[in-house]
């Protein structure tokens, strides 16, 4: 993953991420970053801190696998950042 991923991720961009690798549960939408290192997921979680205002965390998912959770209070926010931009079939991963 590039150092740089602050700059080149945009709300288009995590809409396809979301389209691609989200998914929801009771509780948030997830990002499944299973091929990722802890590291990676805590660079990622800071750029959709920083960049979009979004409060997550990491989720342990097996040893040495981590999910990004976007916790349901931050619903809103992620619709009105990336709905426009998923295909009306992806809209149920985000709580549409």
């Amino acid at each position: 993953m590039p150092l740089i991923i602050a700059d080149l991720l945009t709300p288009v961009g995590l809409a396809f991420w979301l389209c691609d690798d989200g998914s929801r549960a009771h509780y948030g939408v997830l990002l499944h970053t299973d091929s990722y290192t802890l590291d990676e997921v805590t660079l990622l979680i800071n750029v959709l801190k920083s960049k979009f205002s979004l409060d997550c965390r990491f989720q342990l998912k097996r040893p040495g696998q981590w999910n990004i959770v976007i916790p349901n209070r931050e619903l809103m926010k992620l619709q009105s950042l990336v709905s426009q931009y998923m295909h009306s079939t992806m809209l149920y991963k985000i709580g549409m």
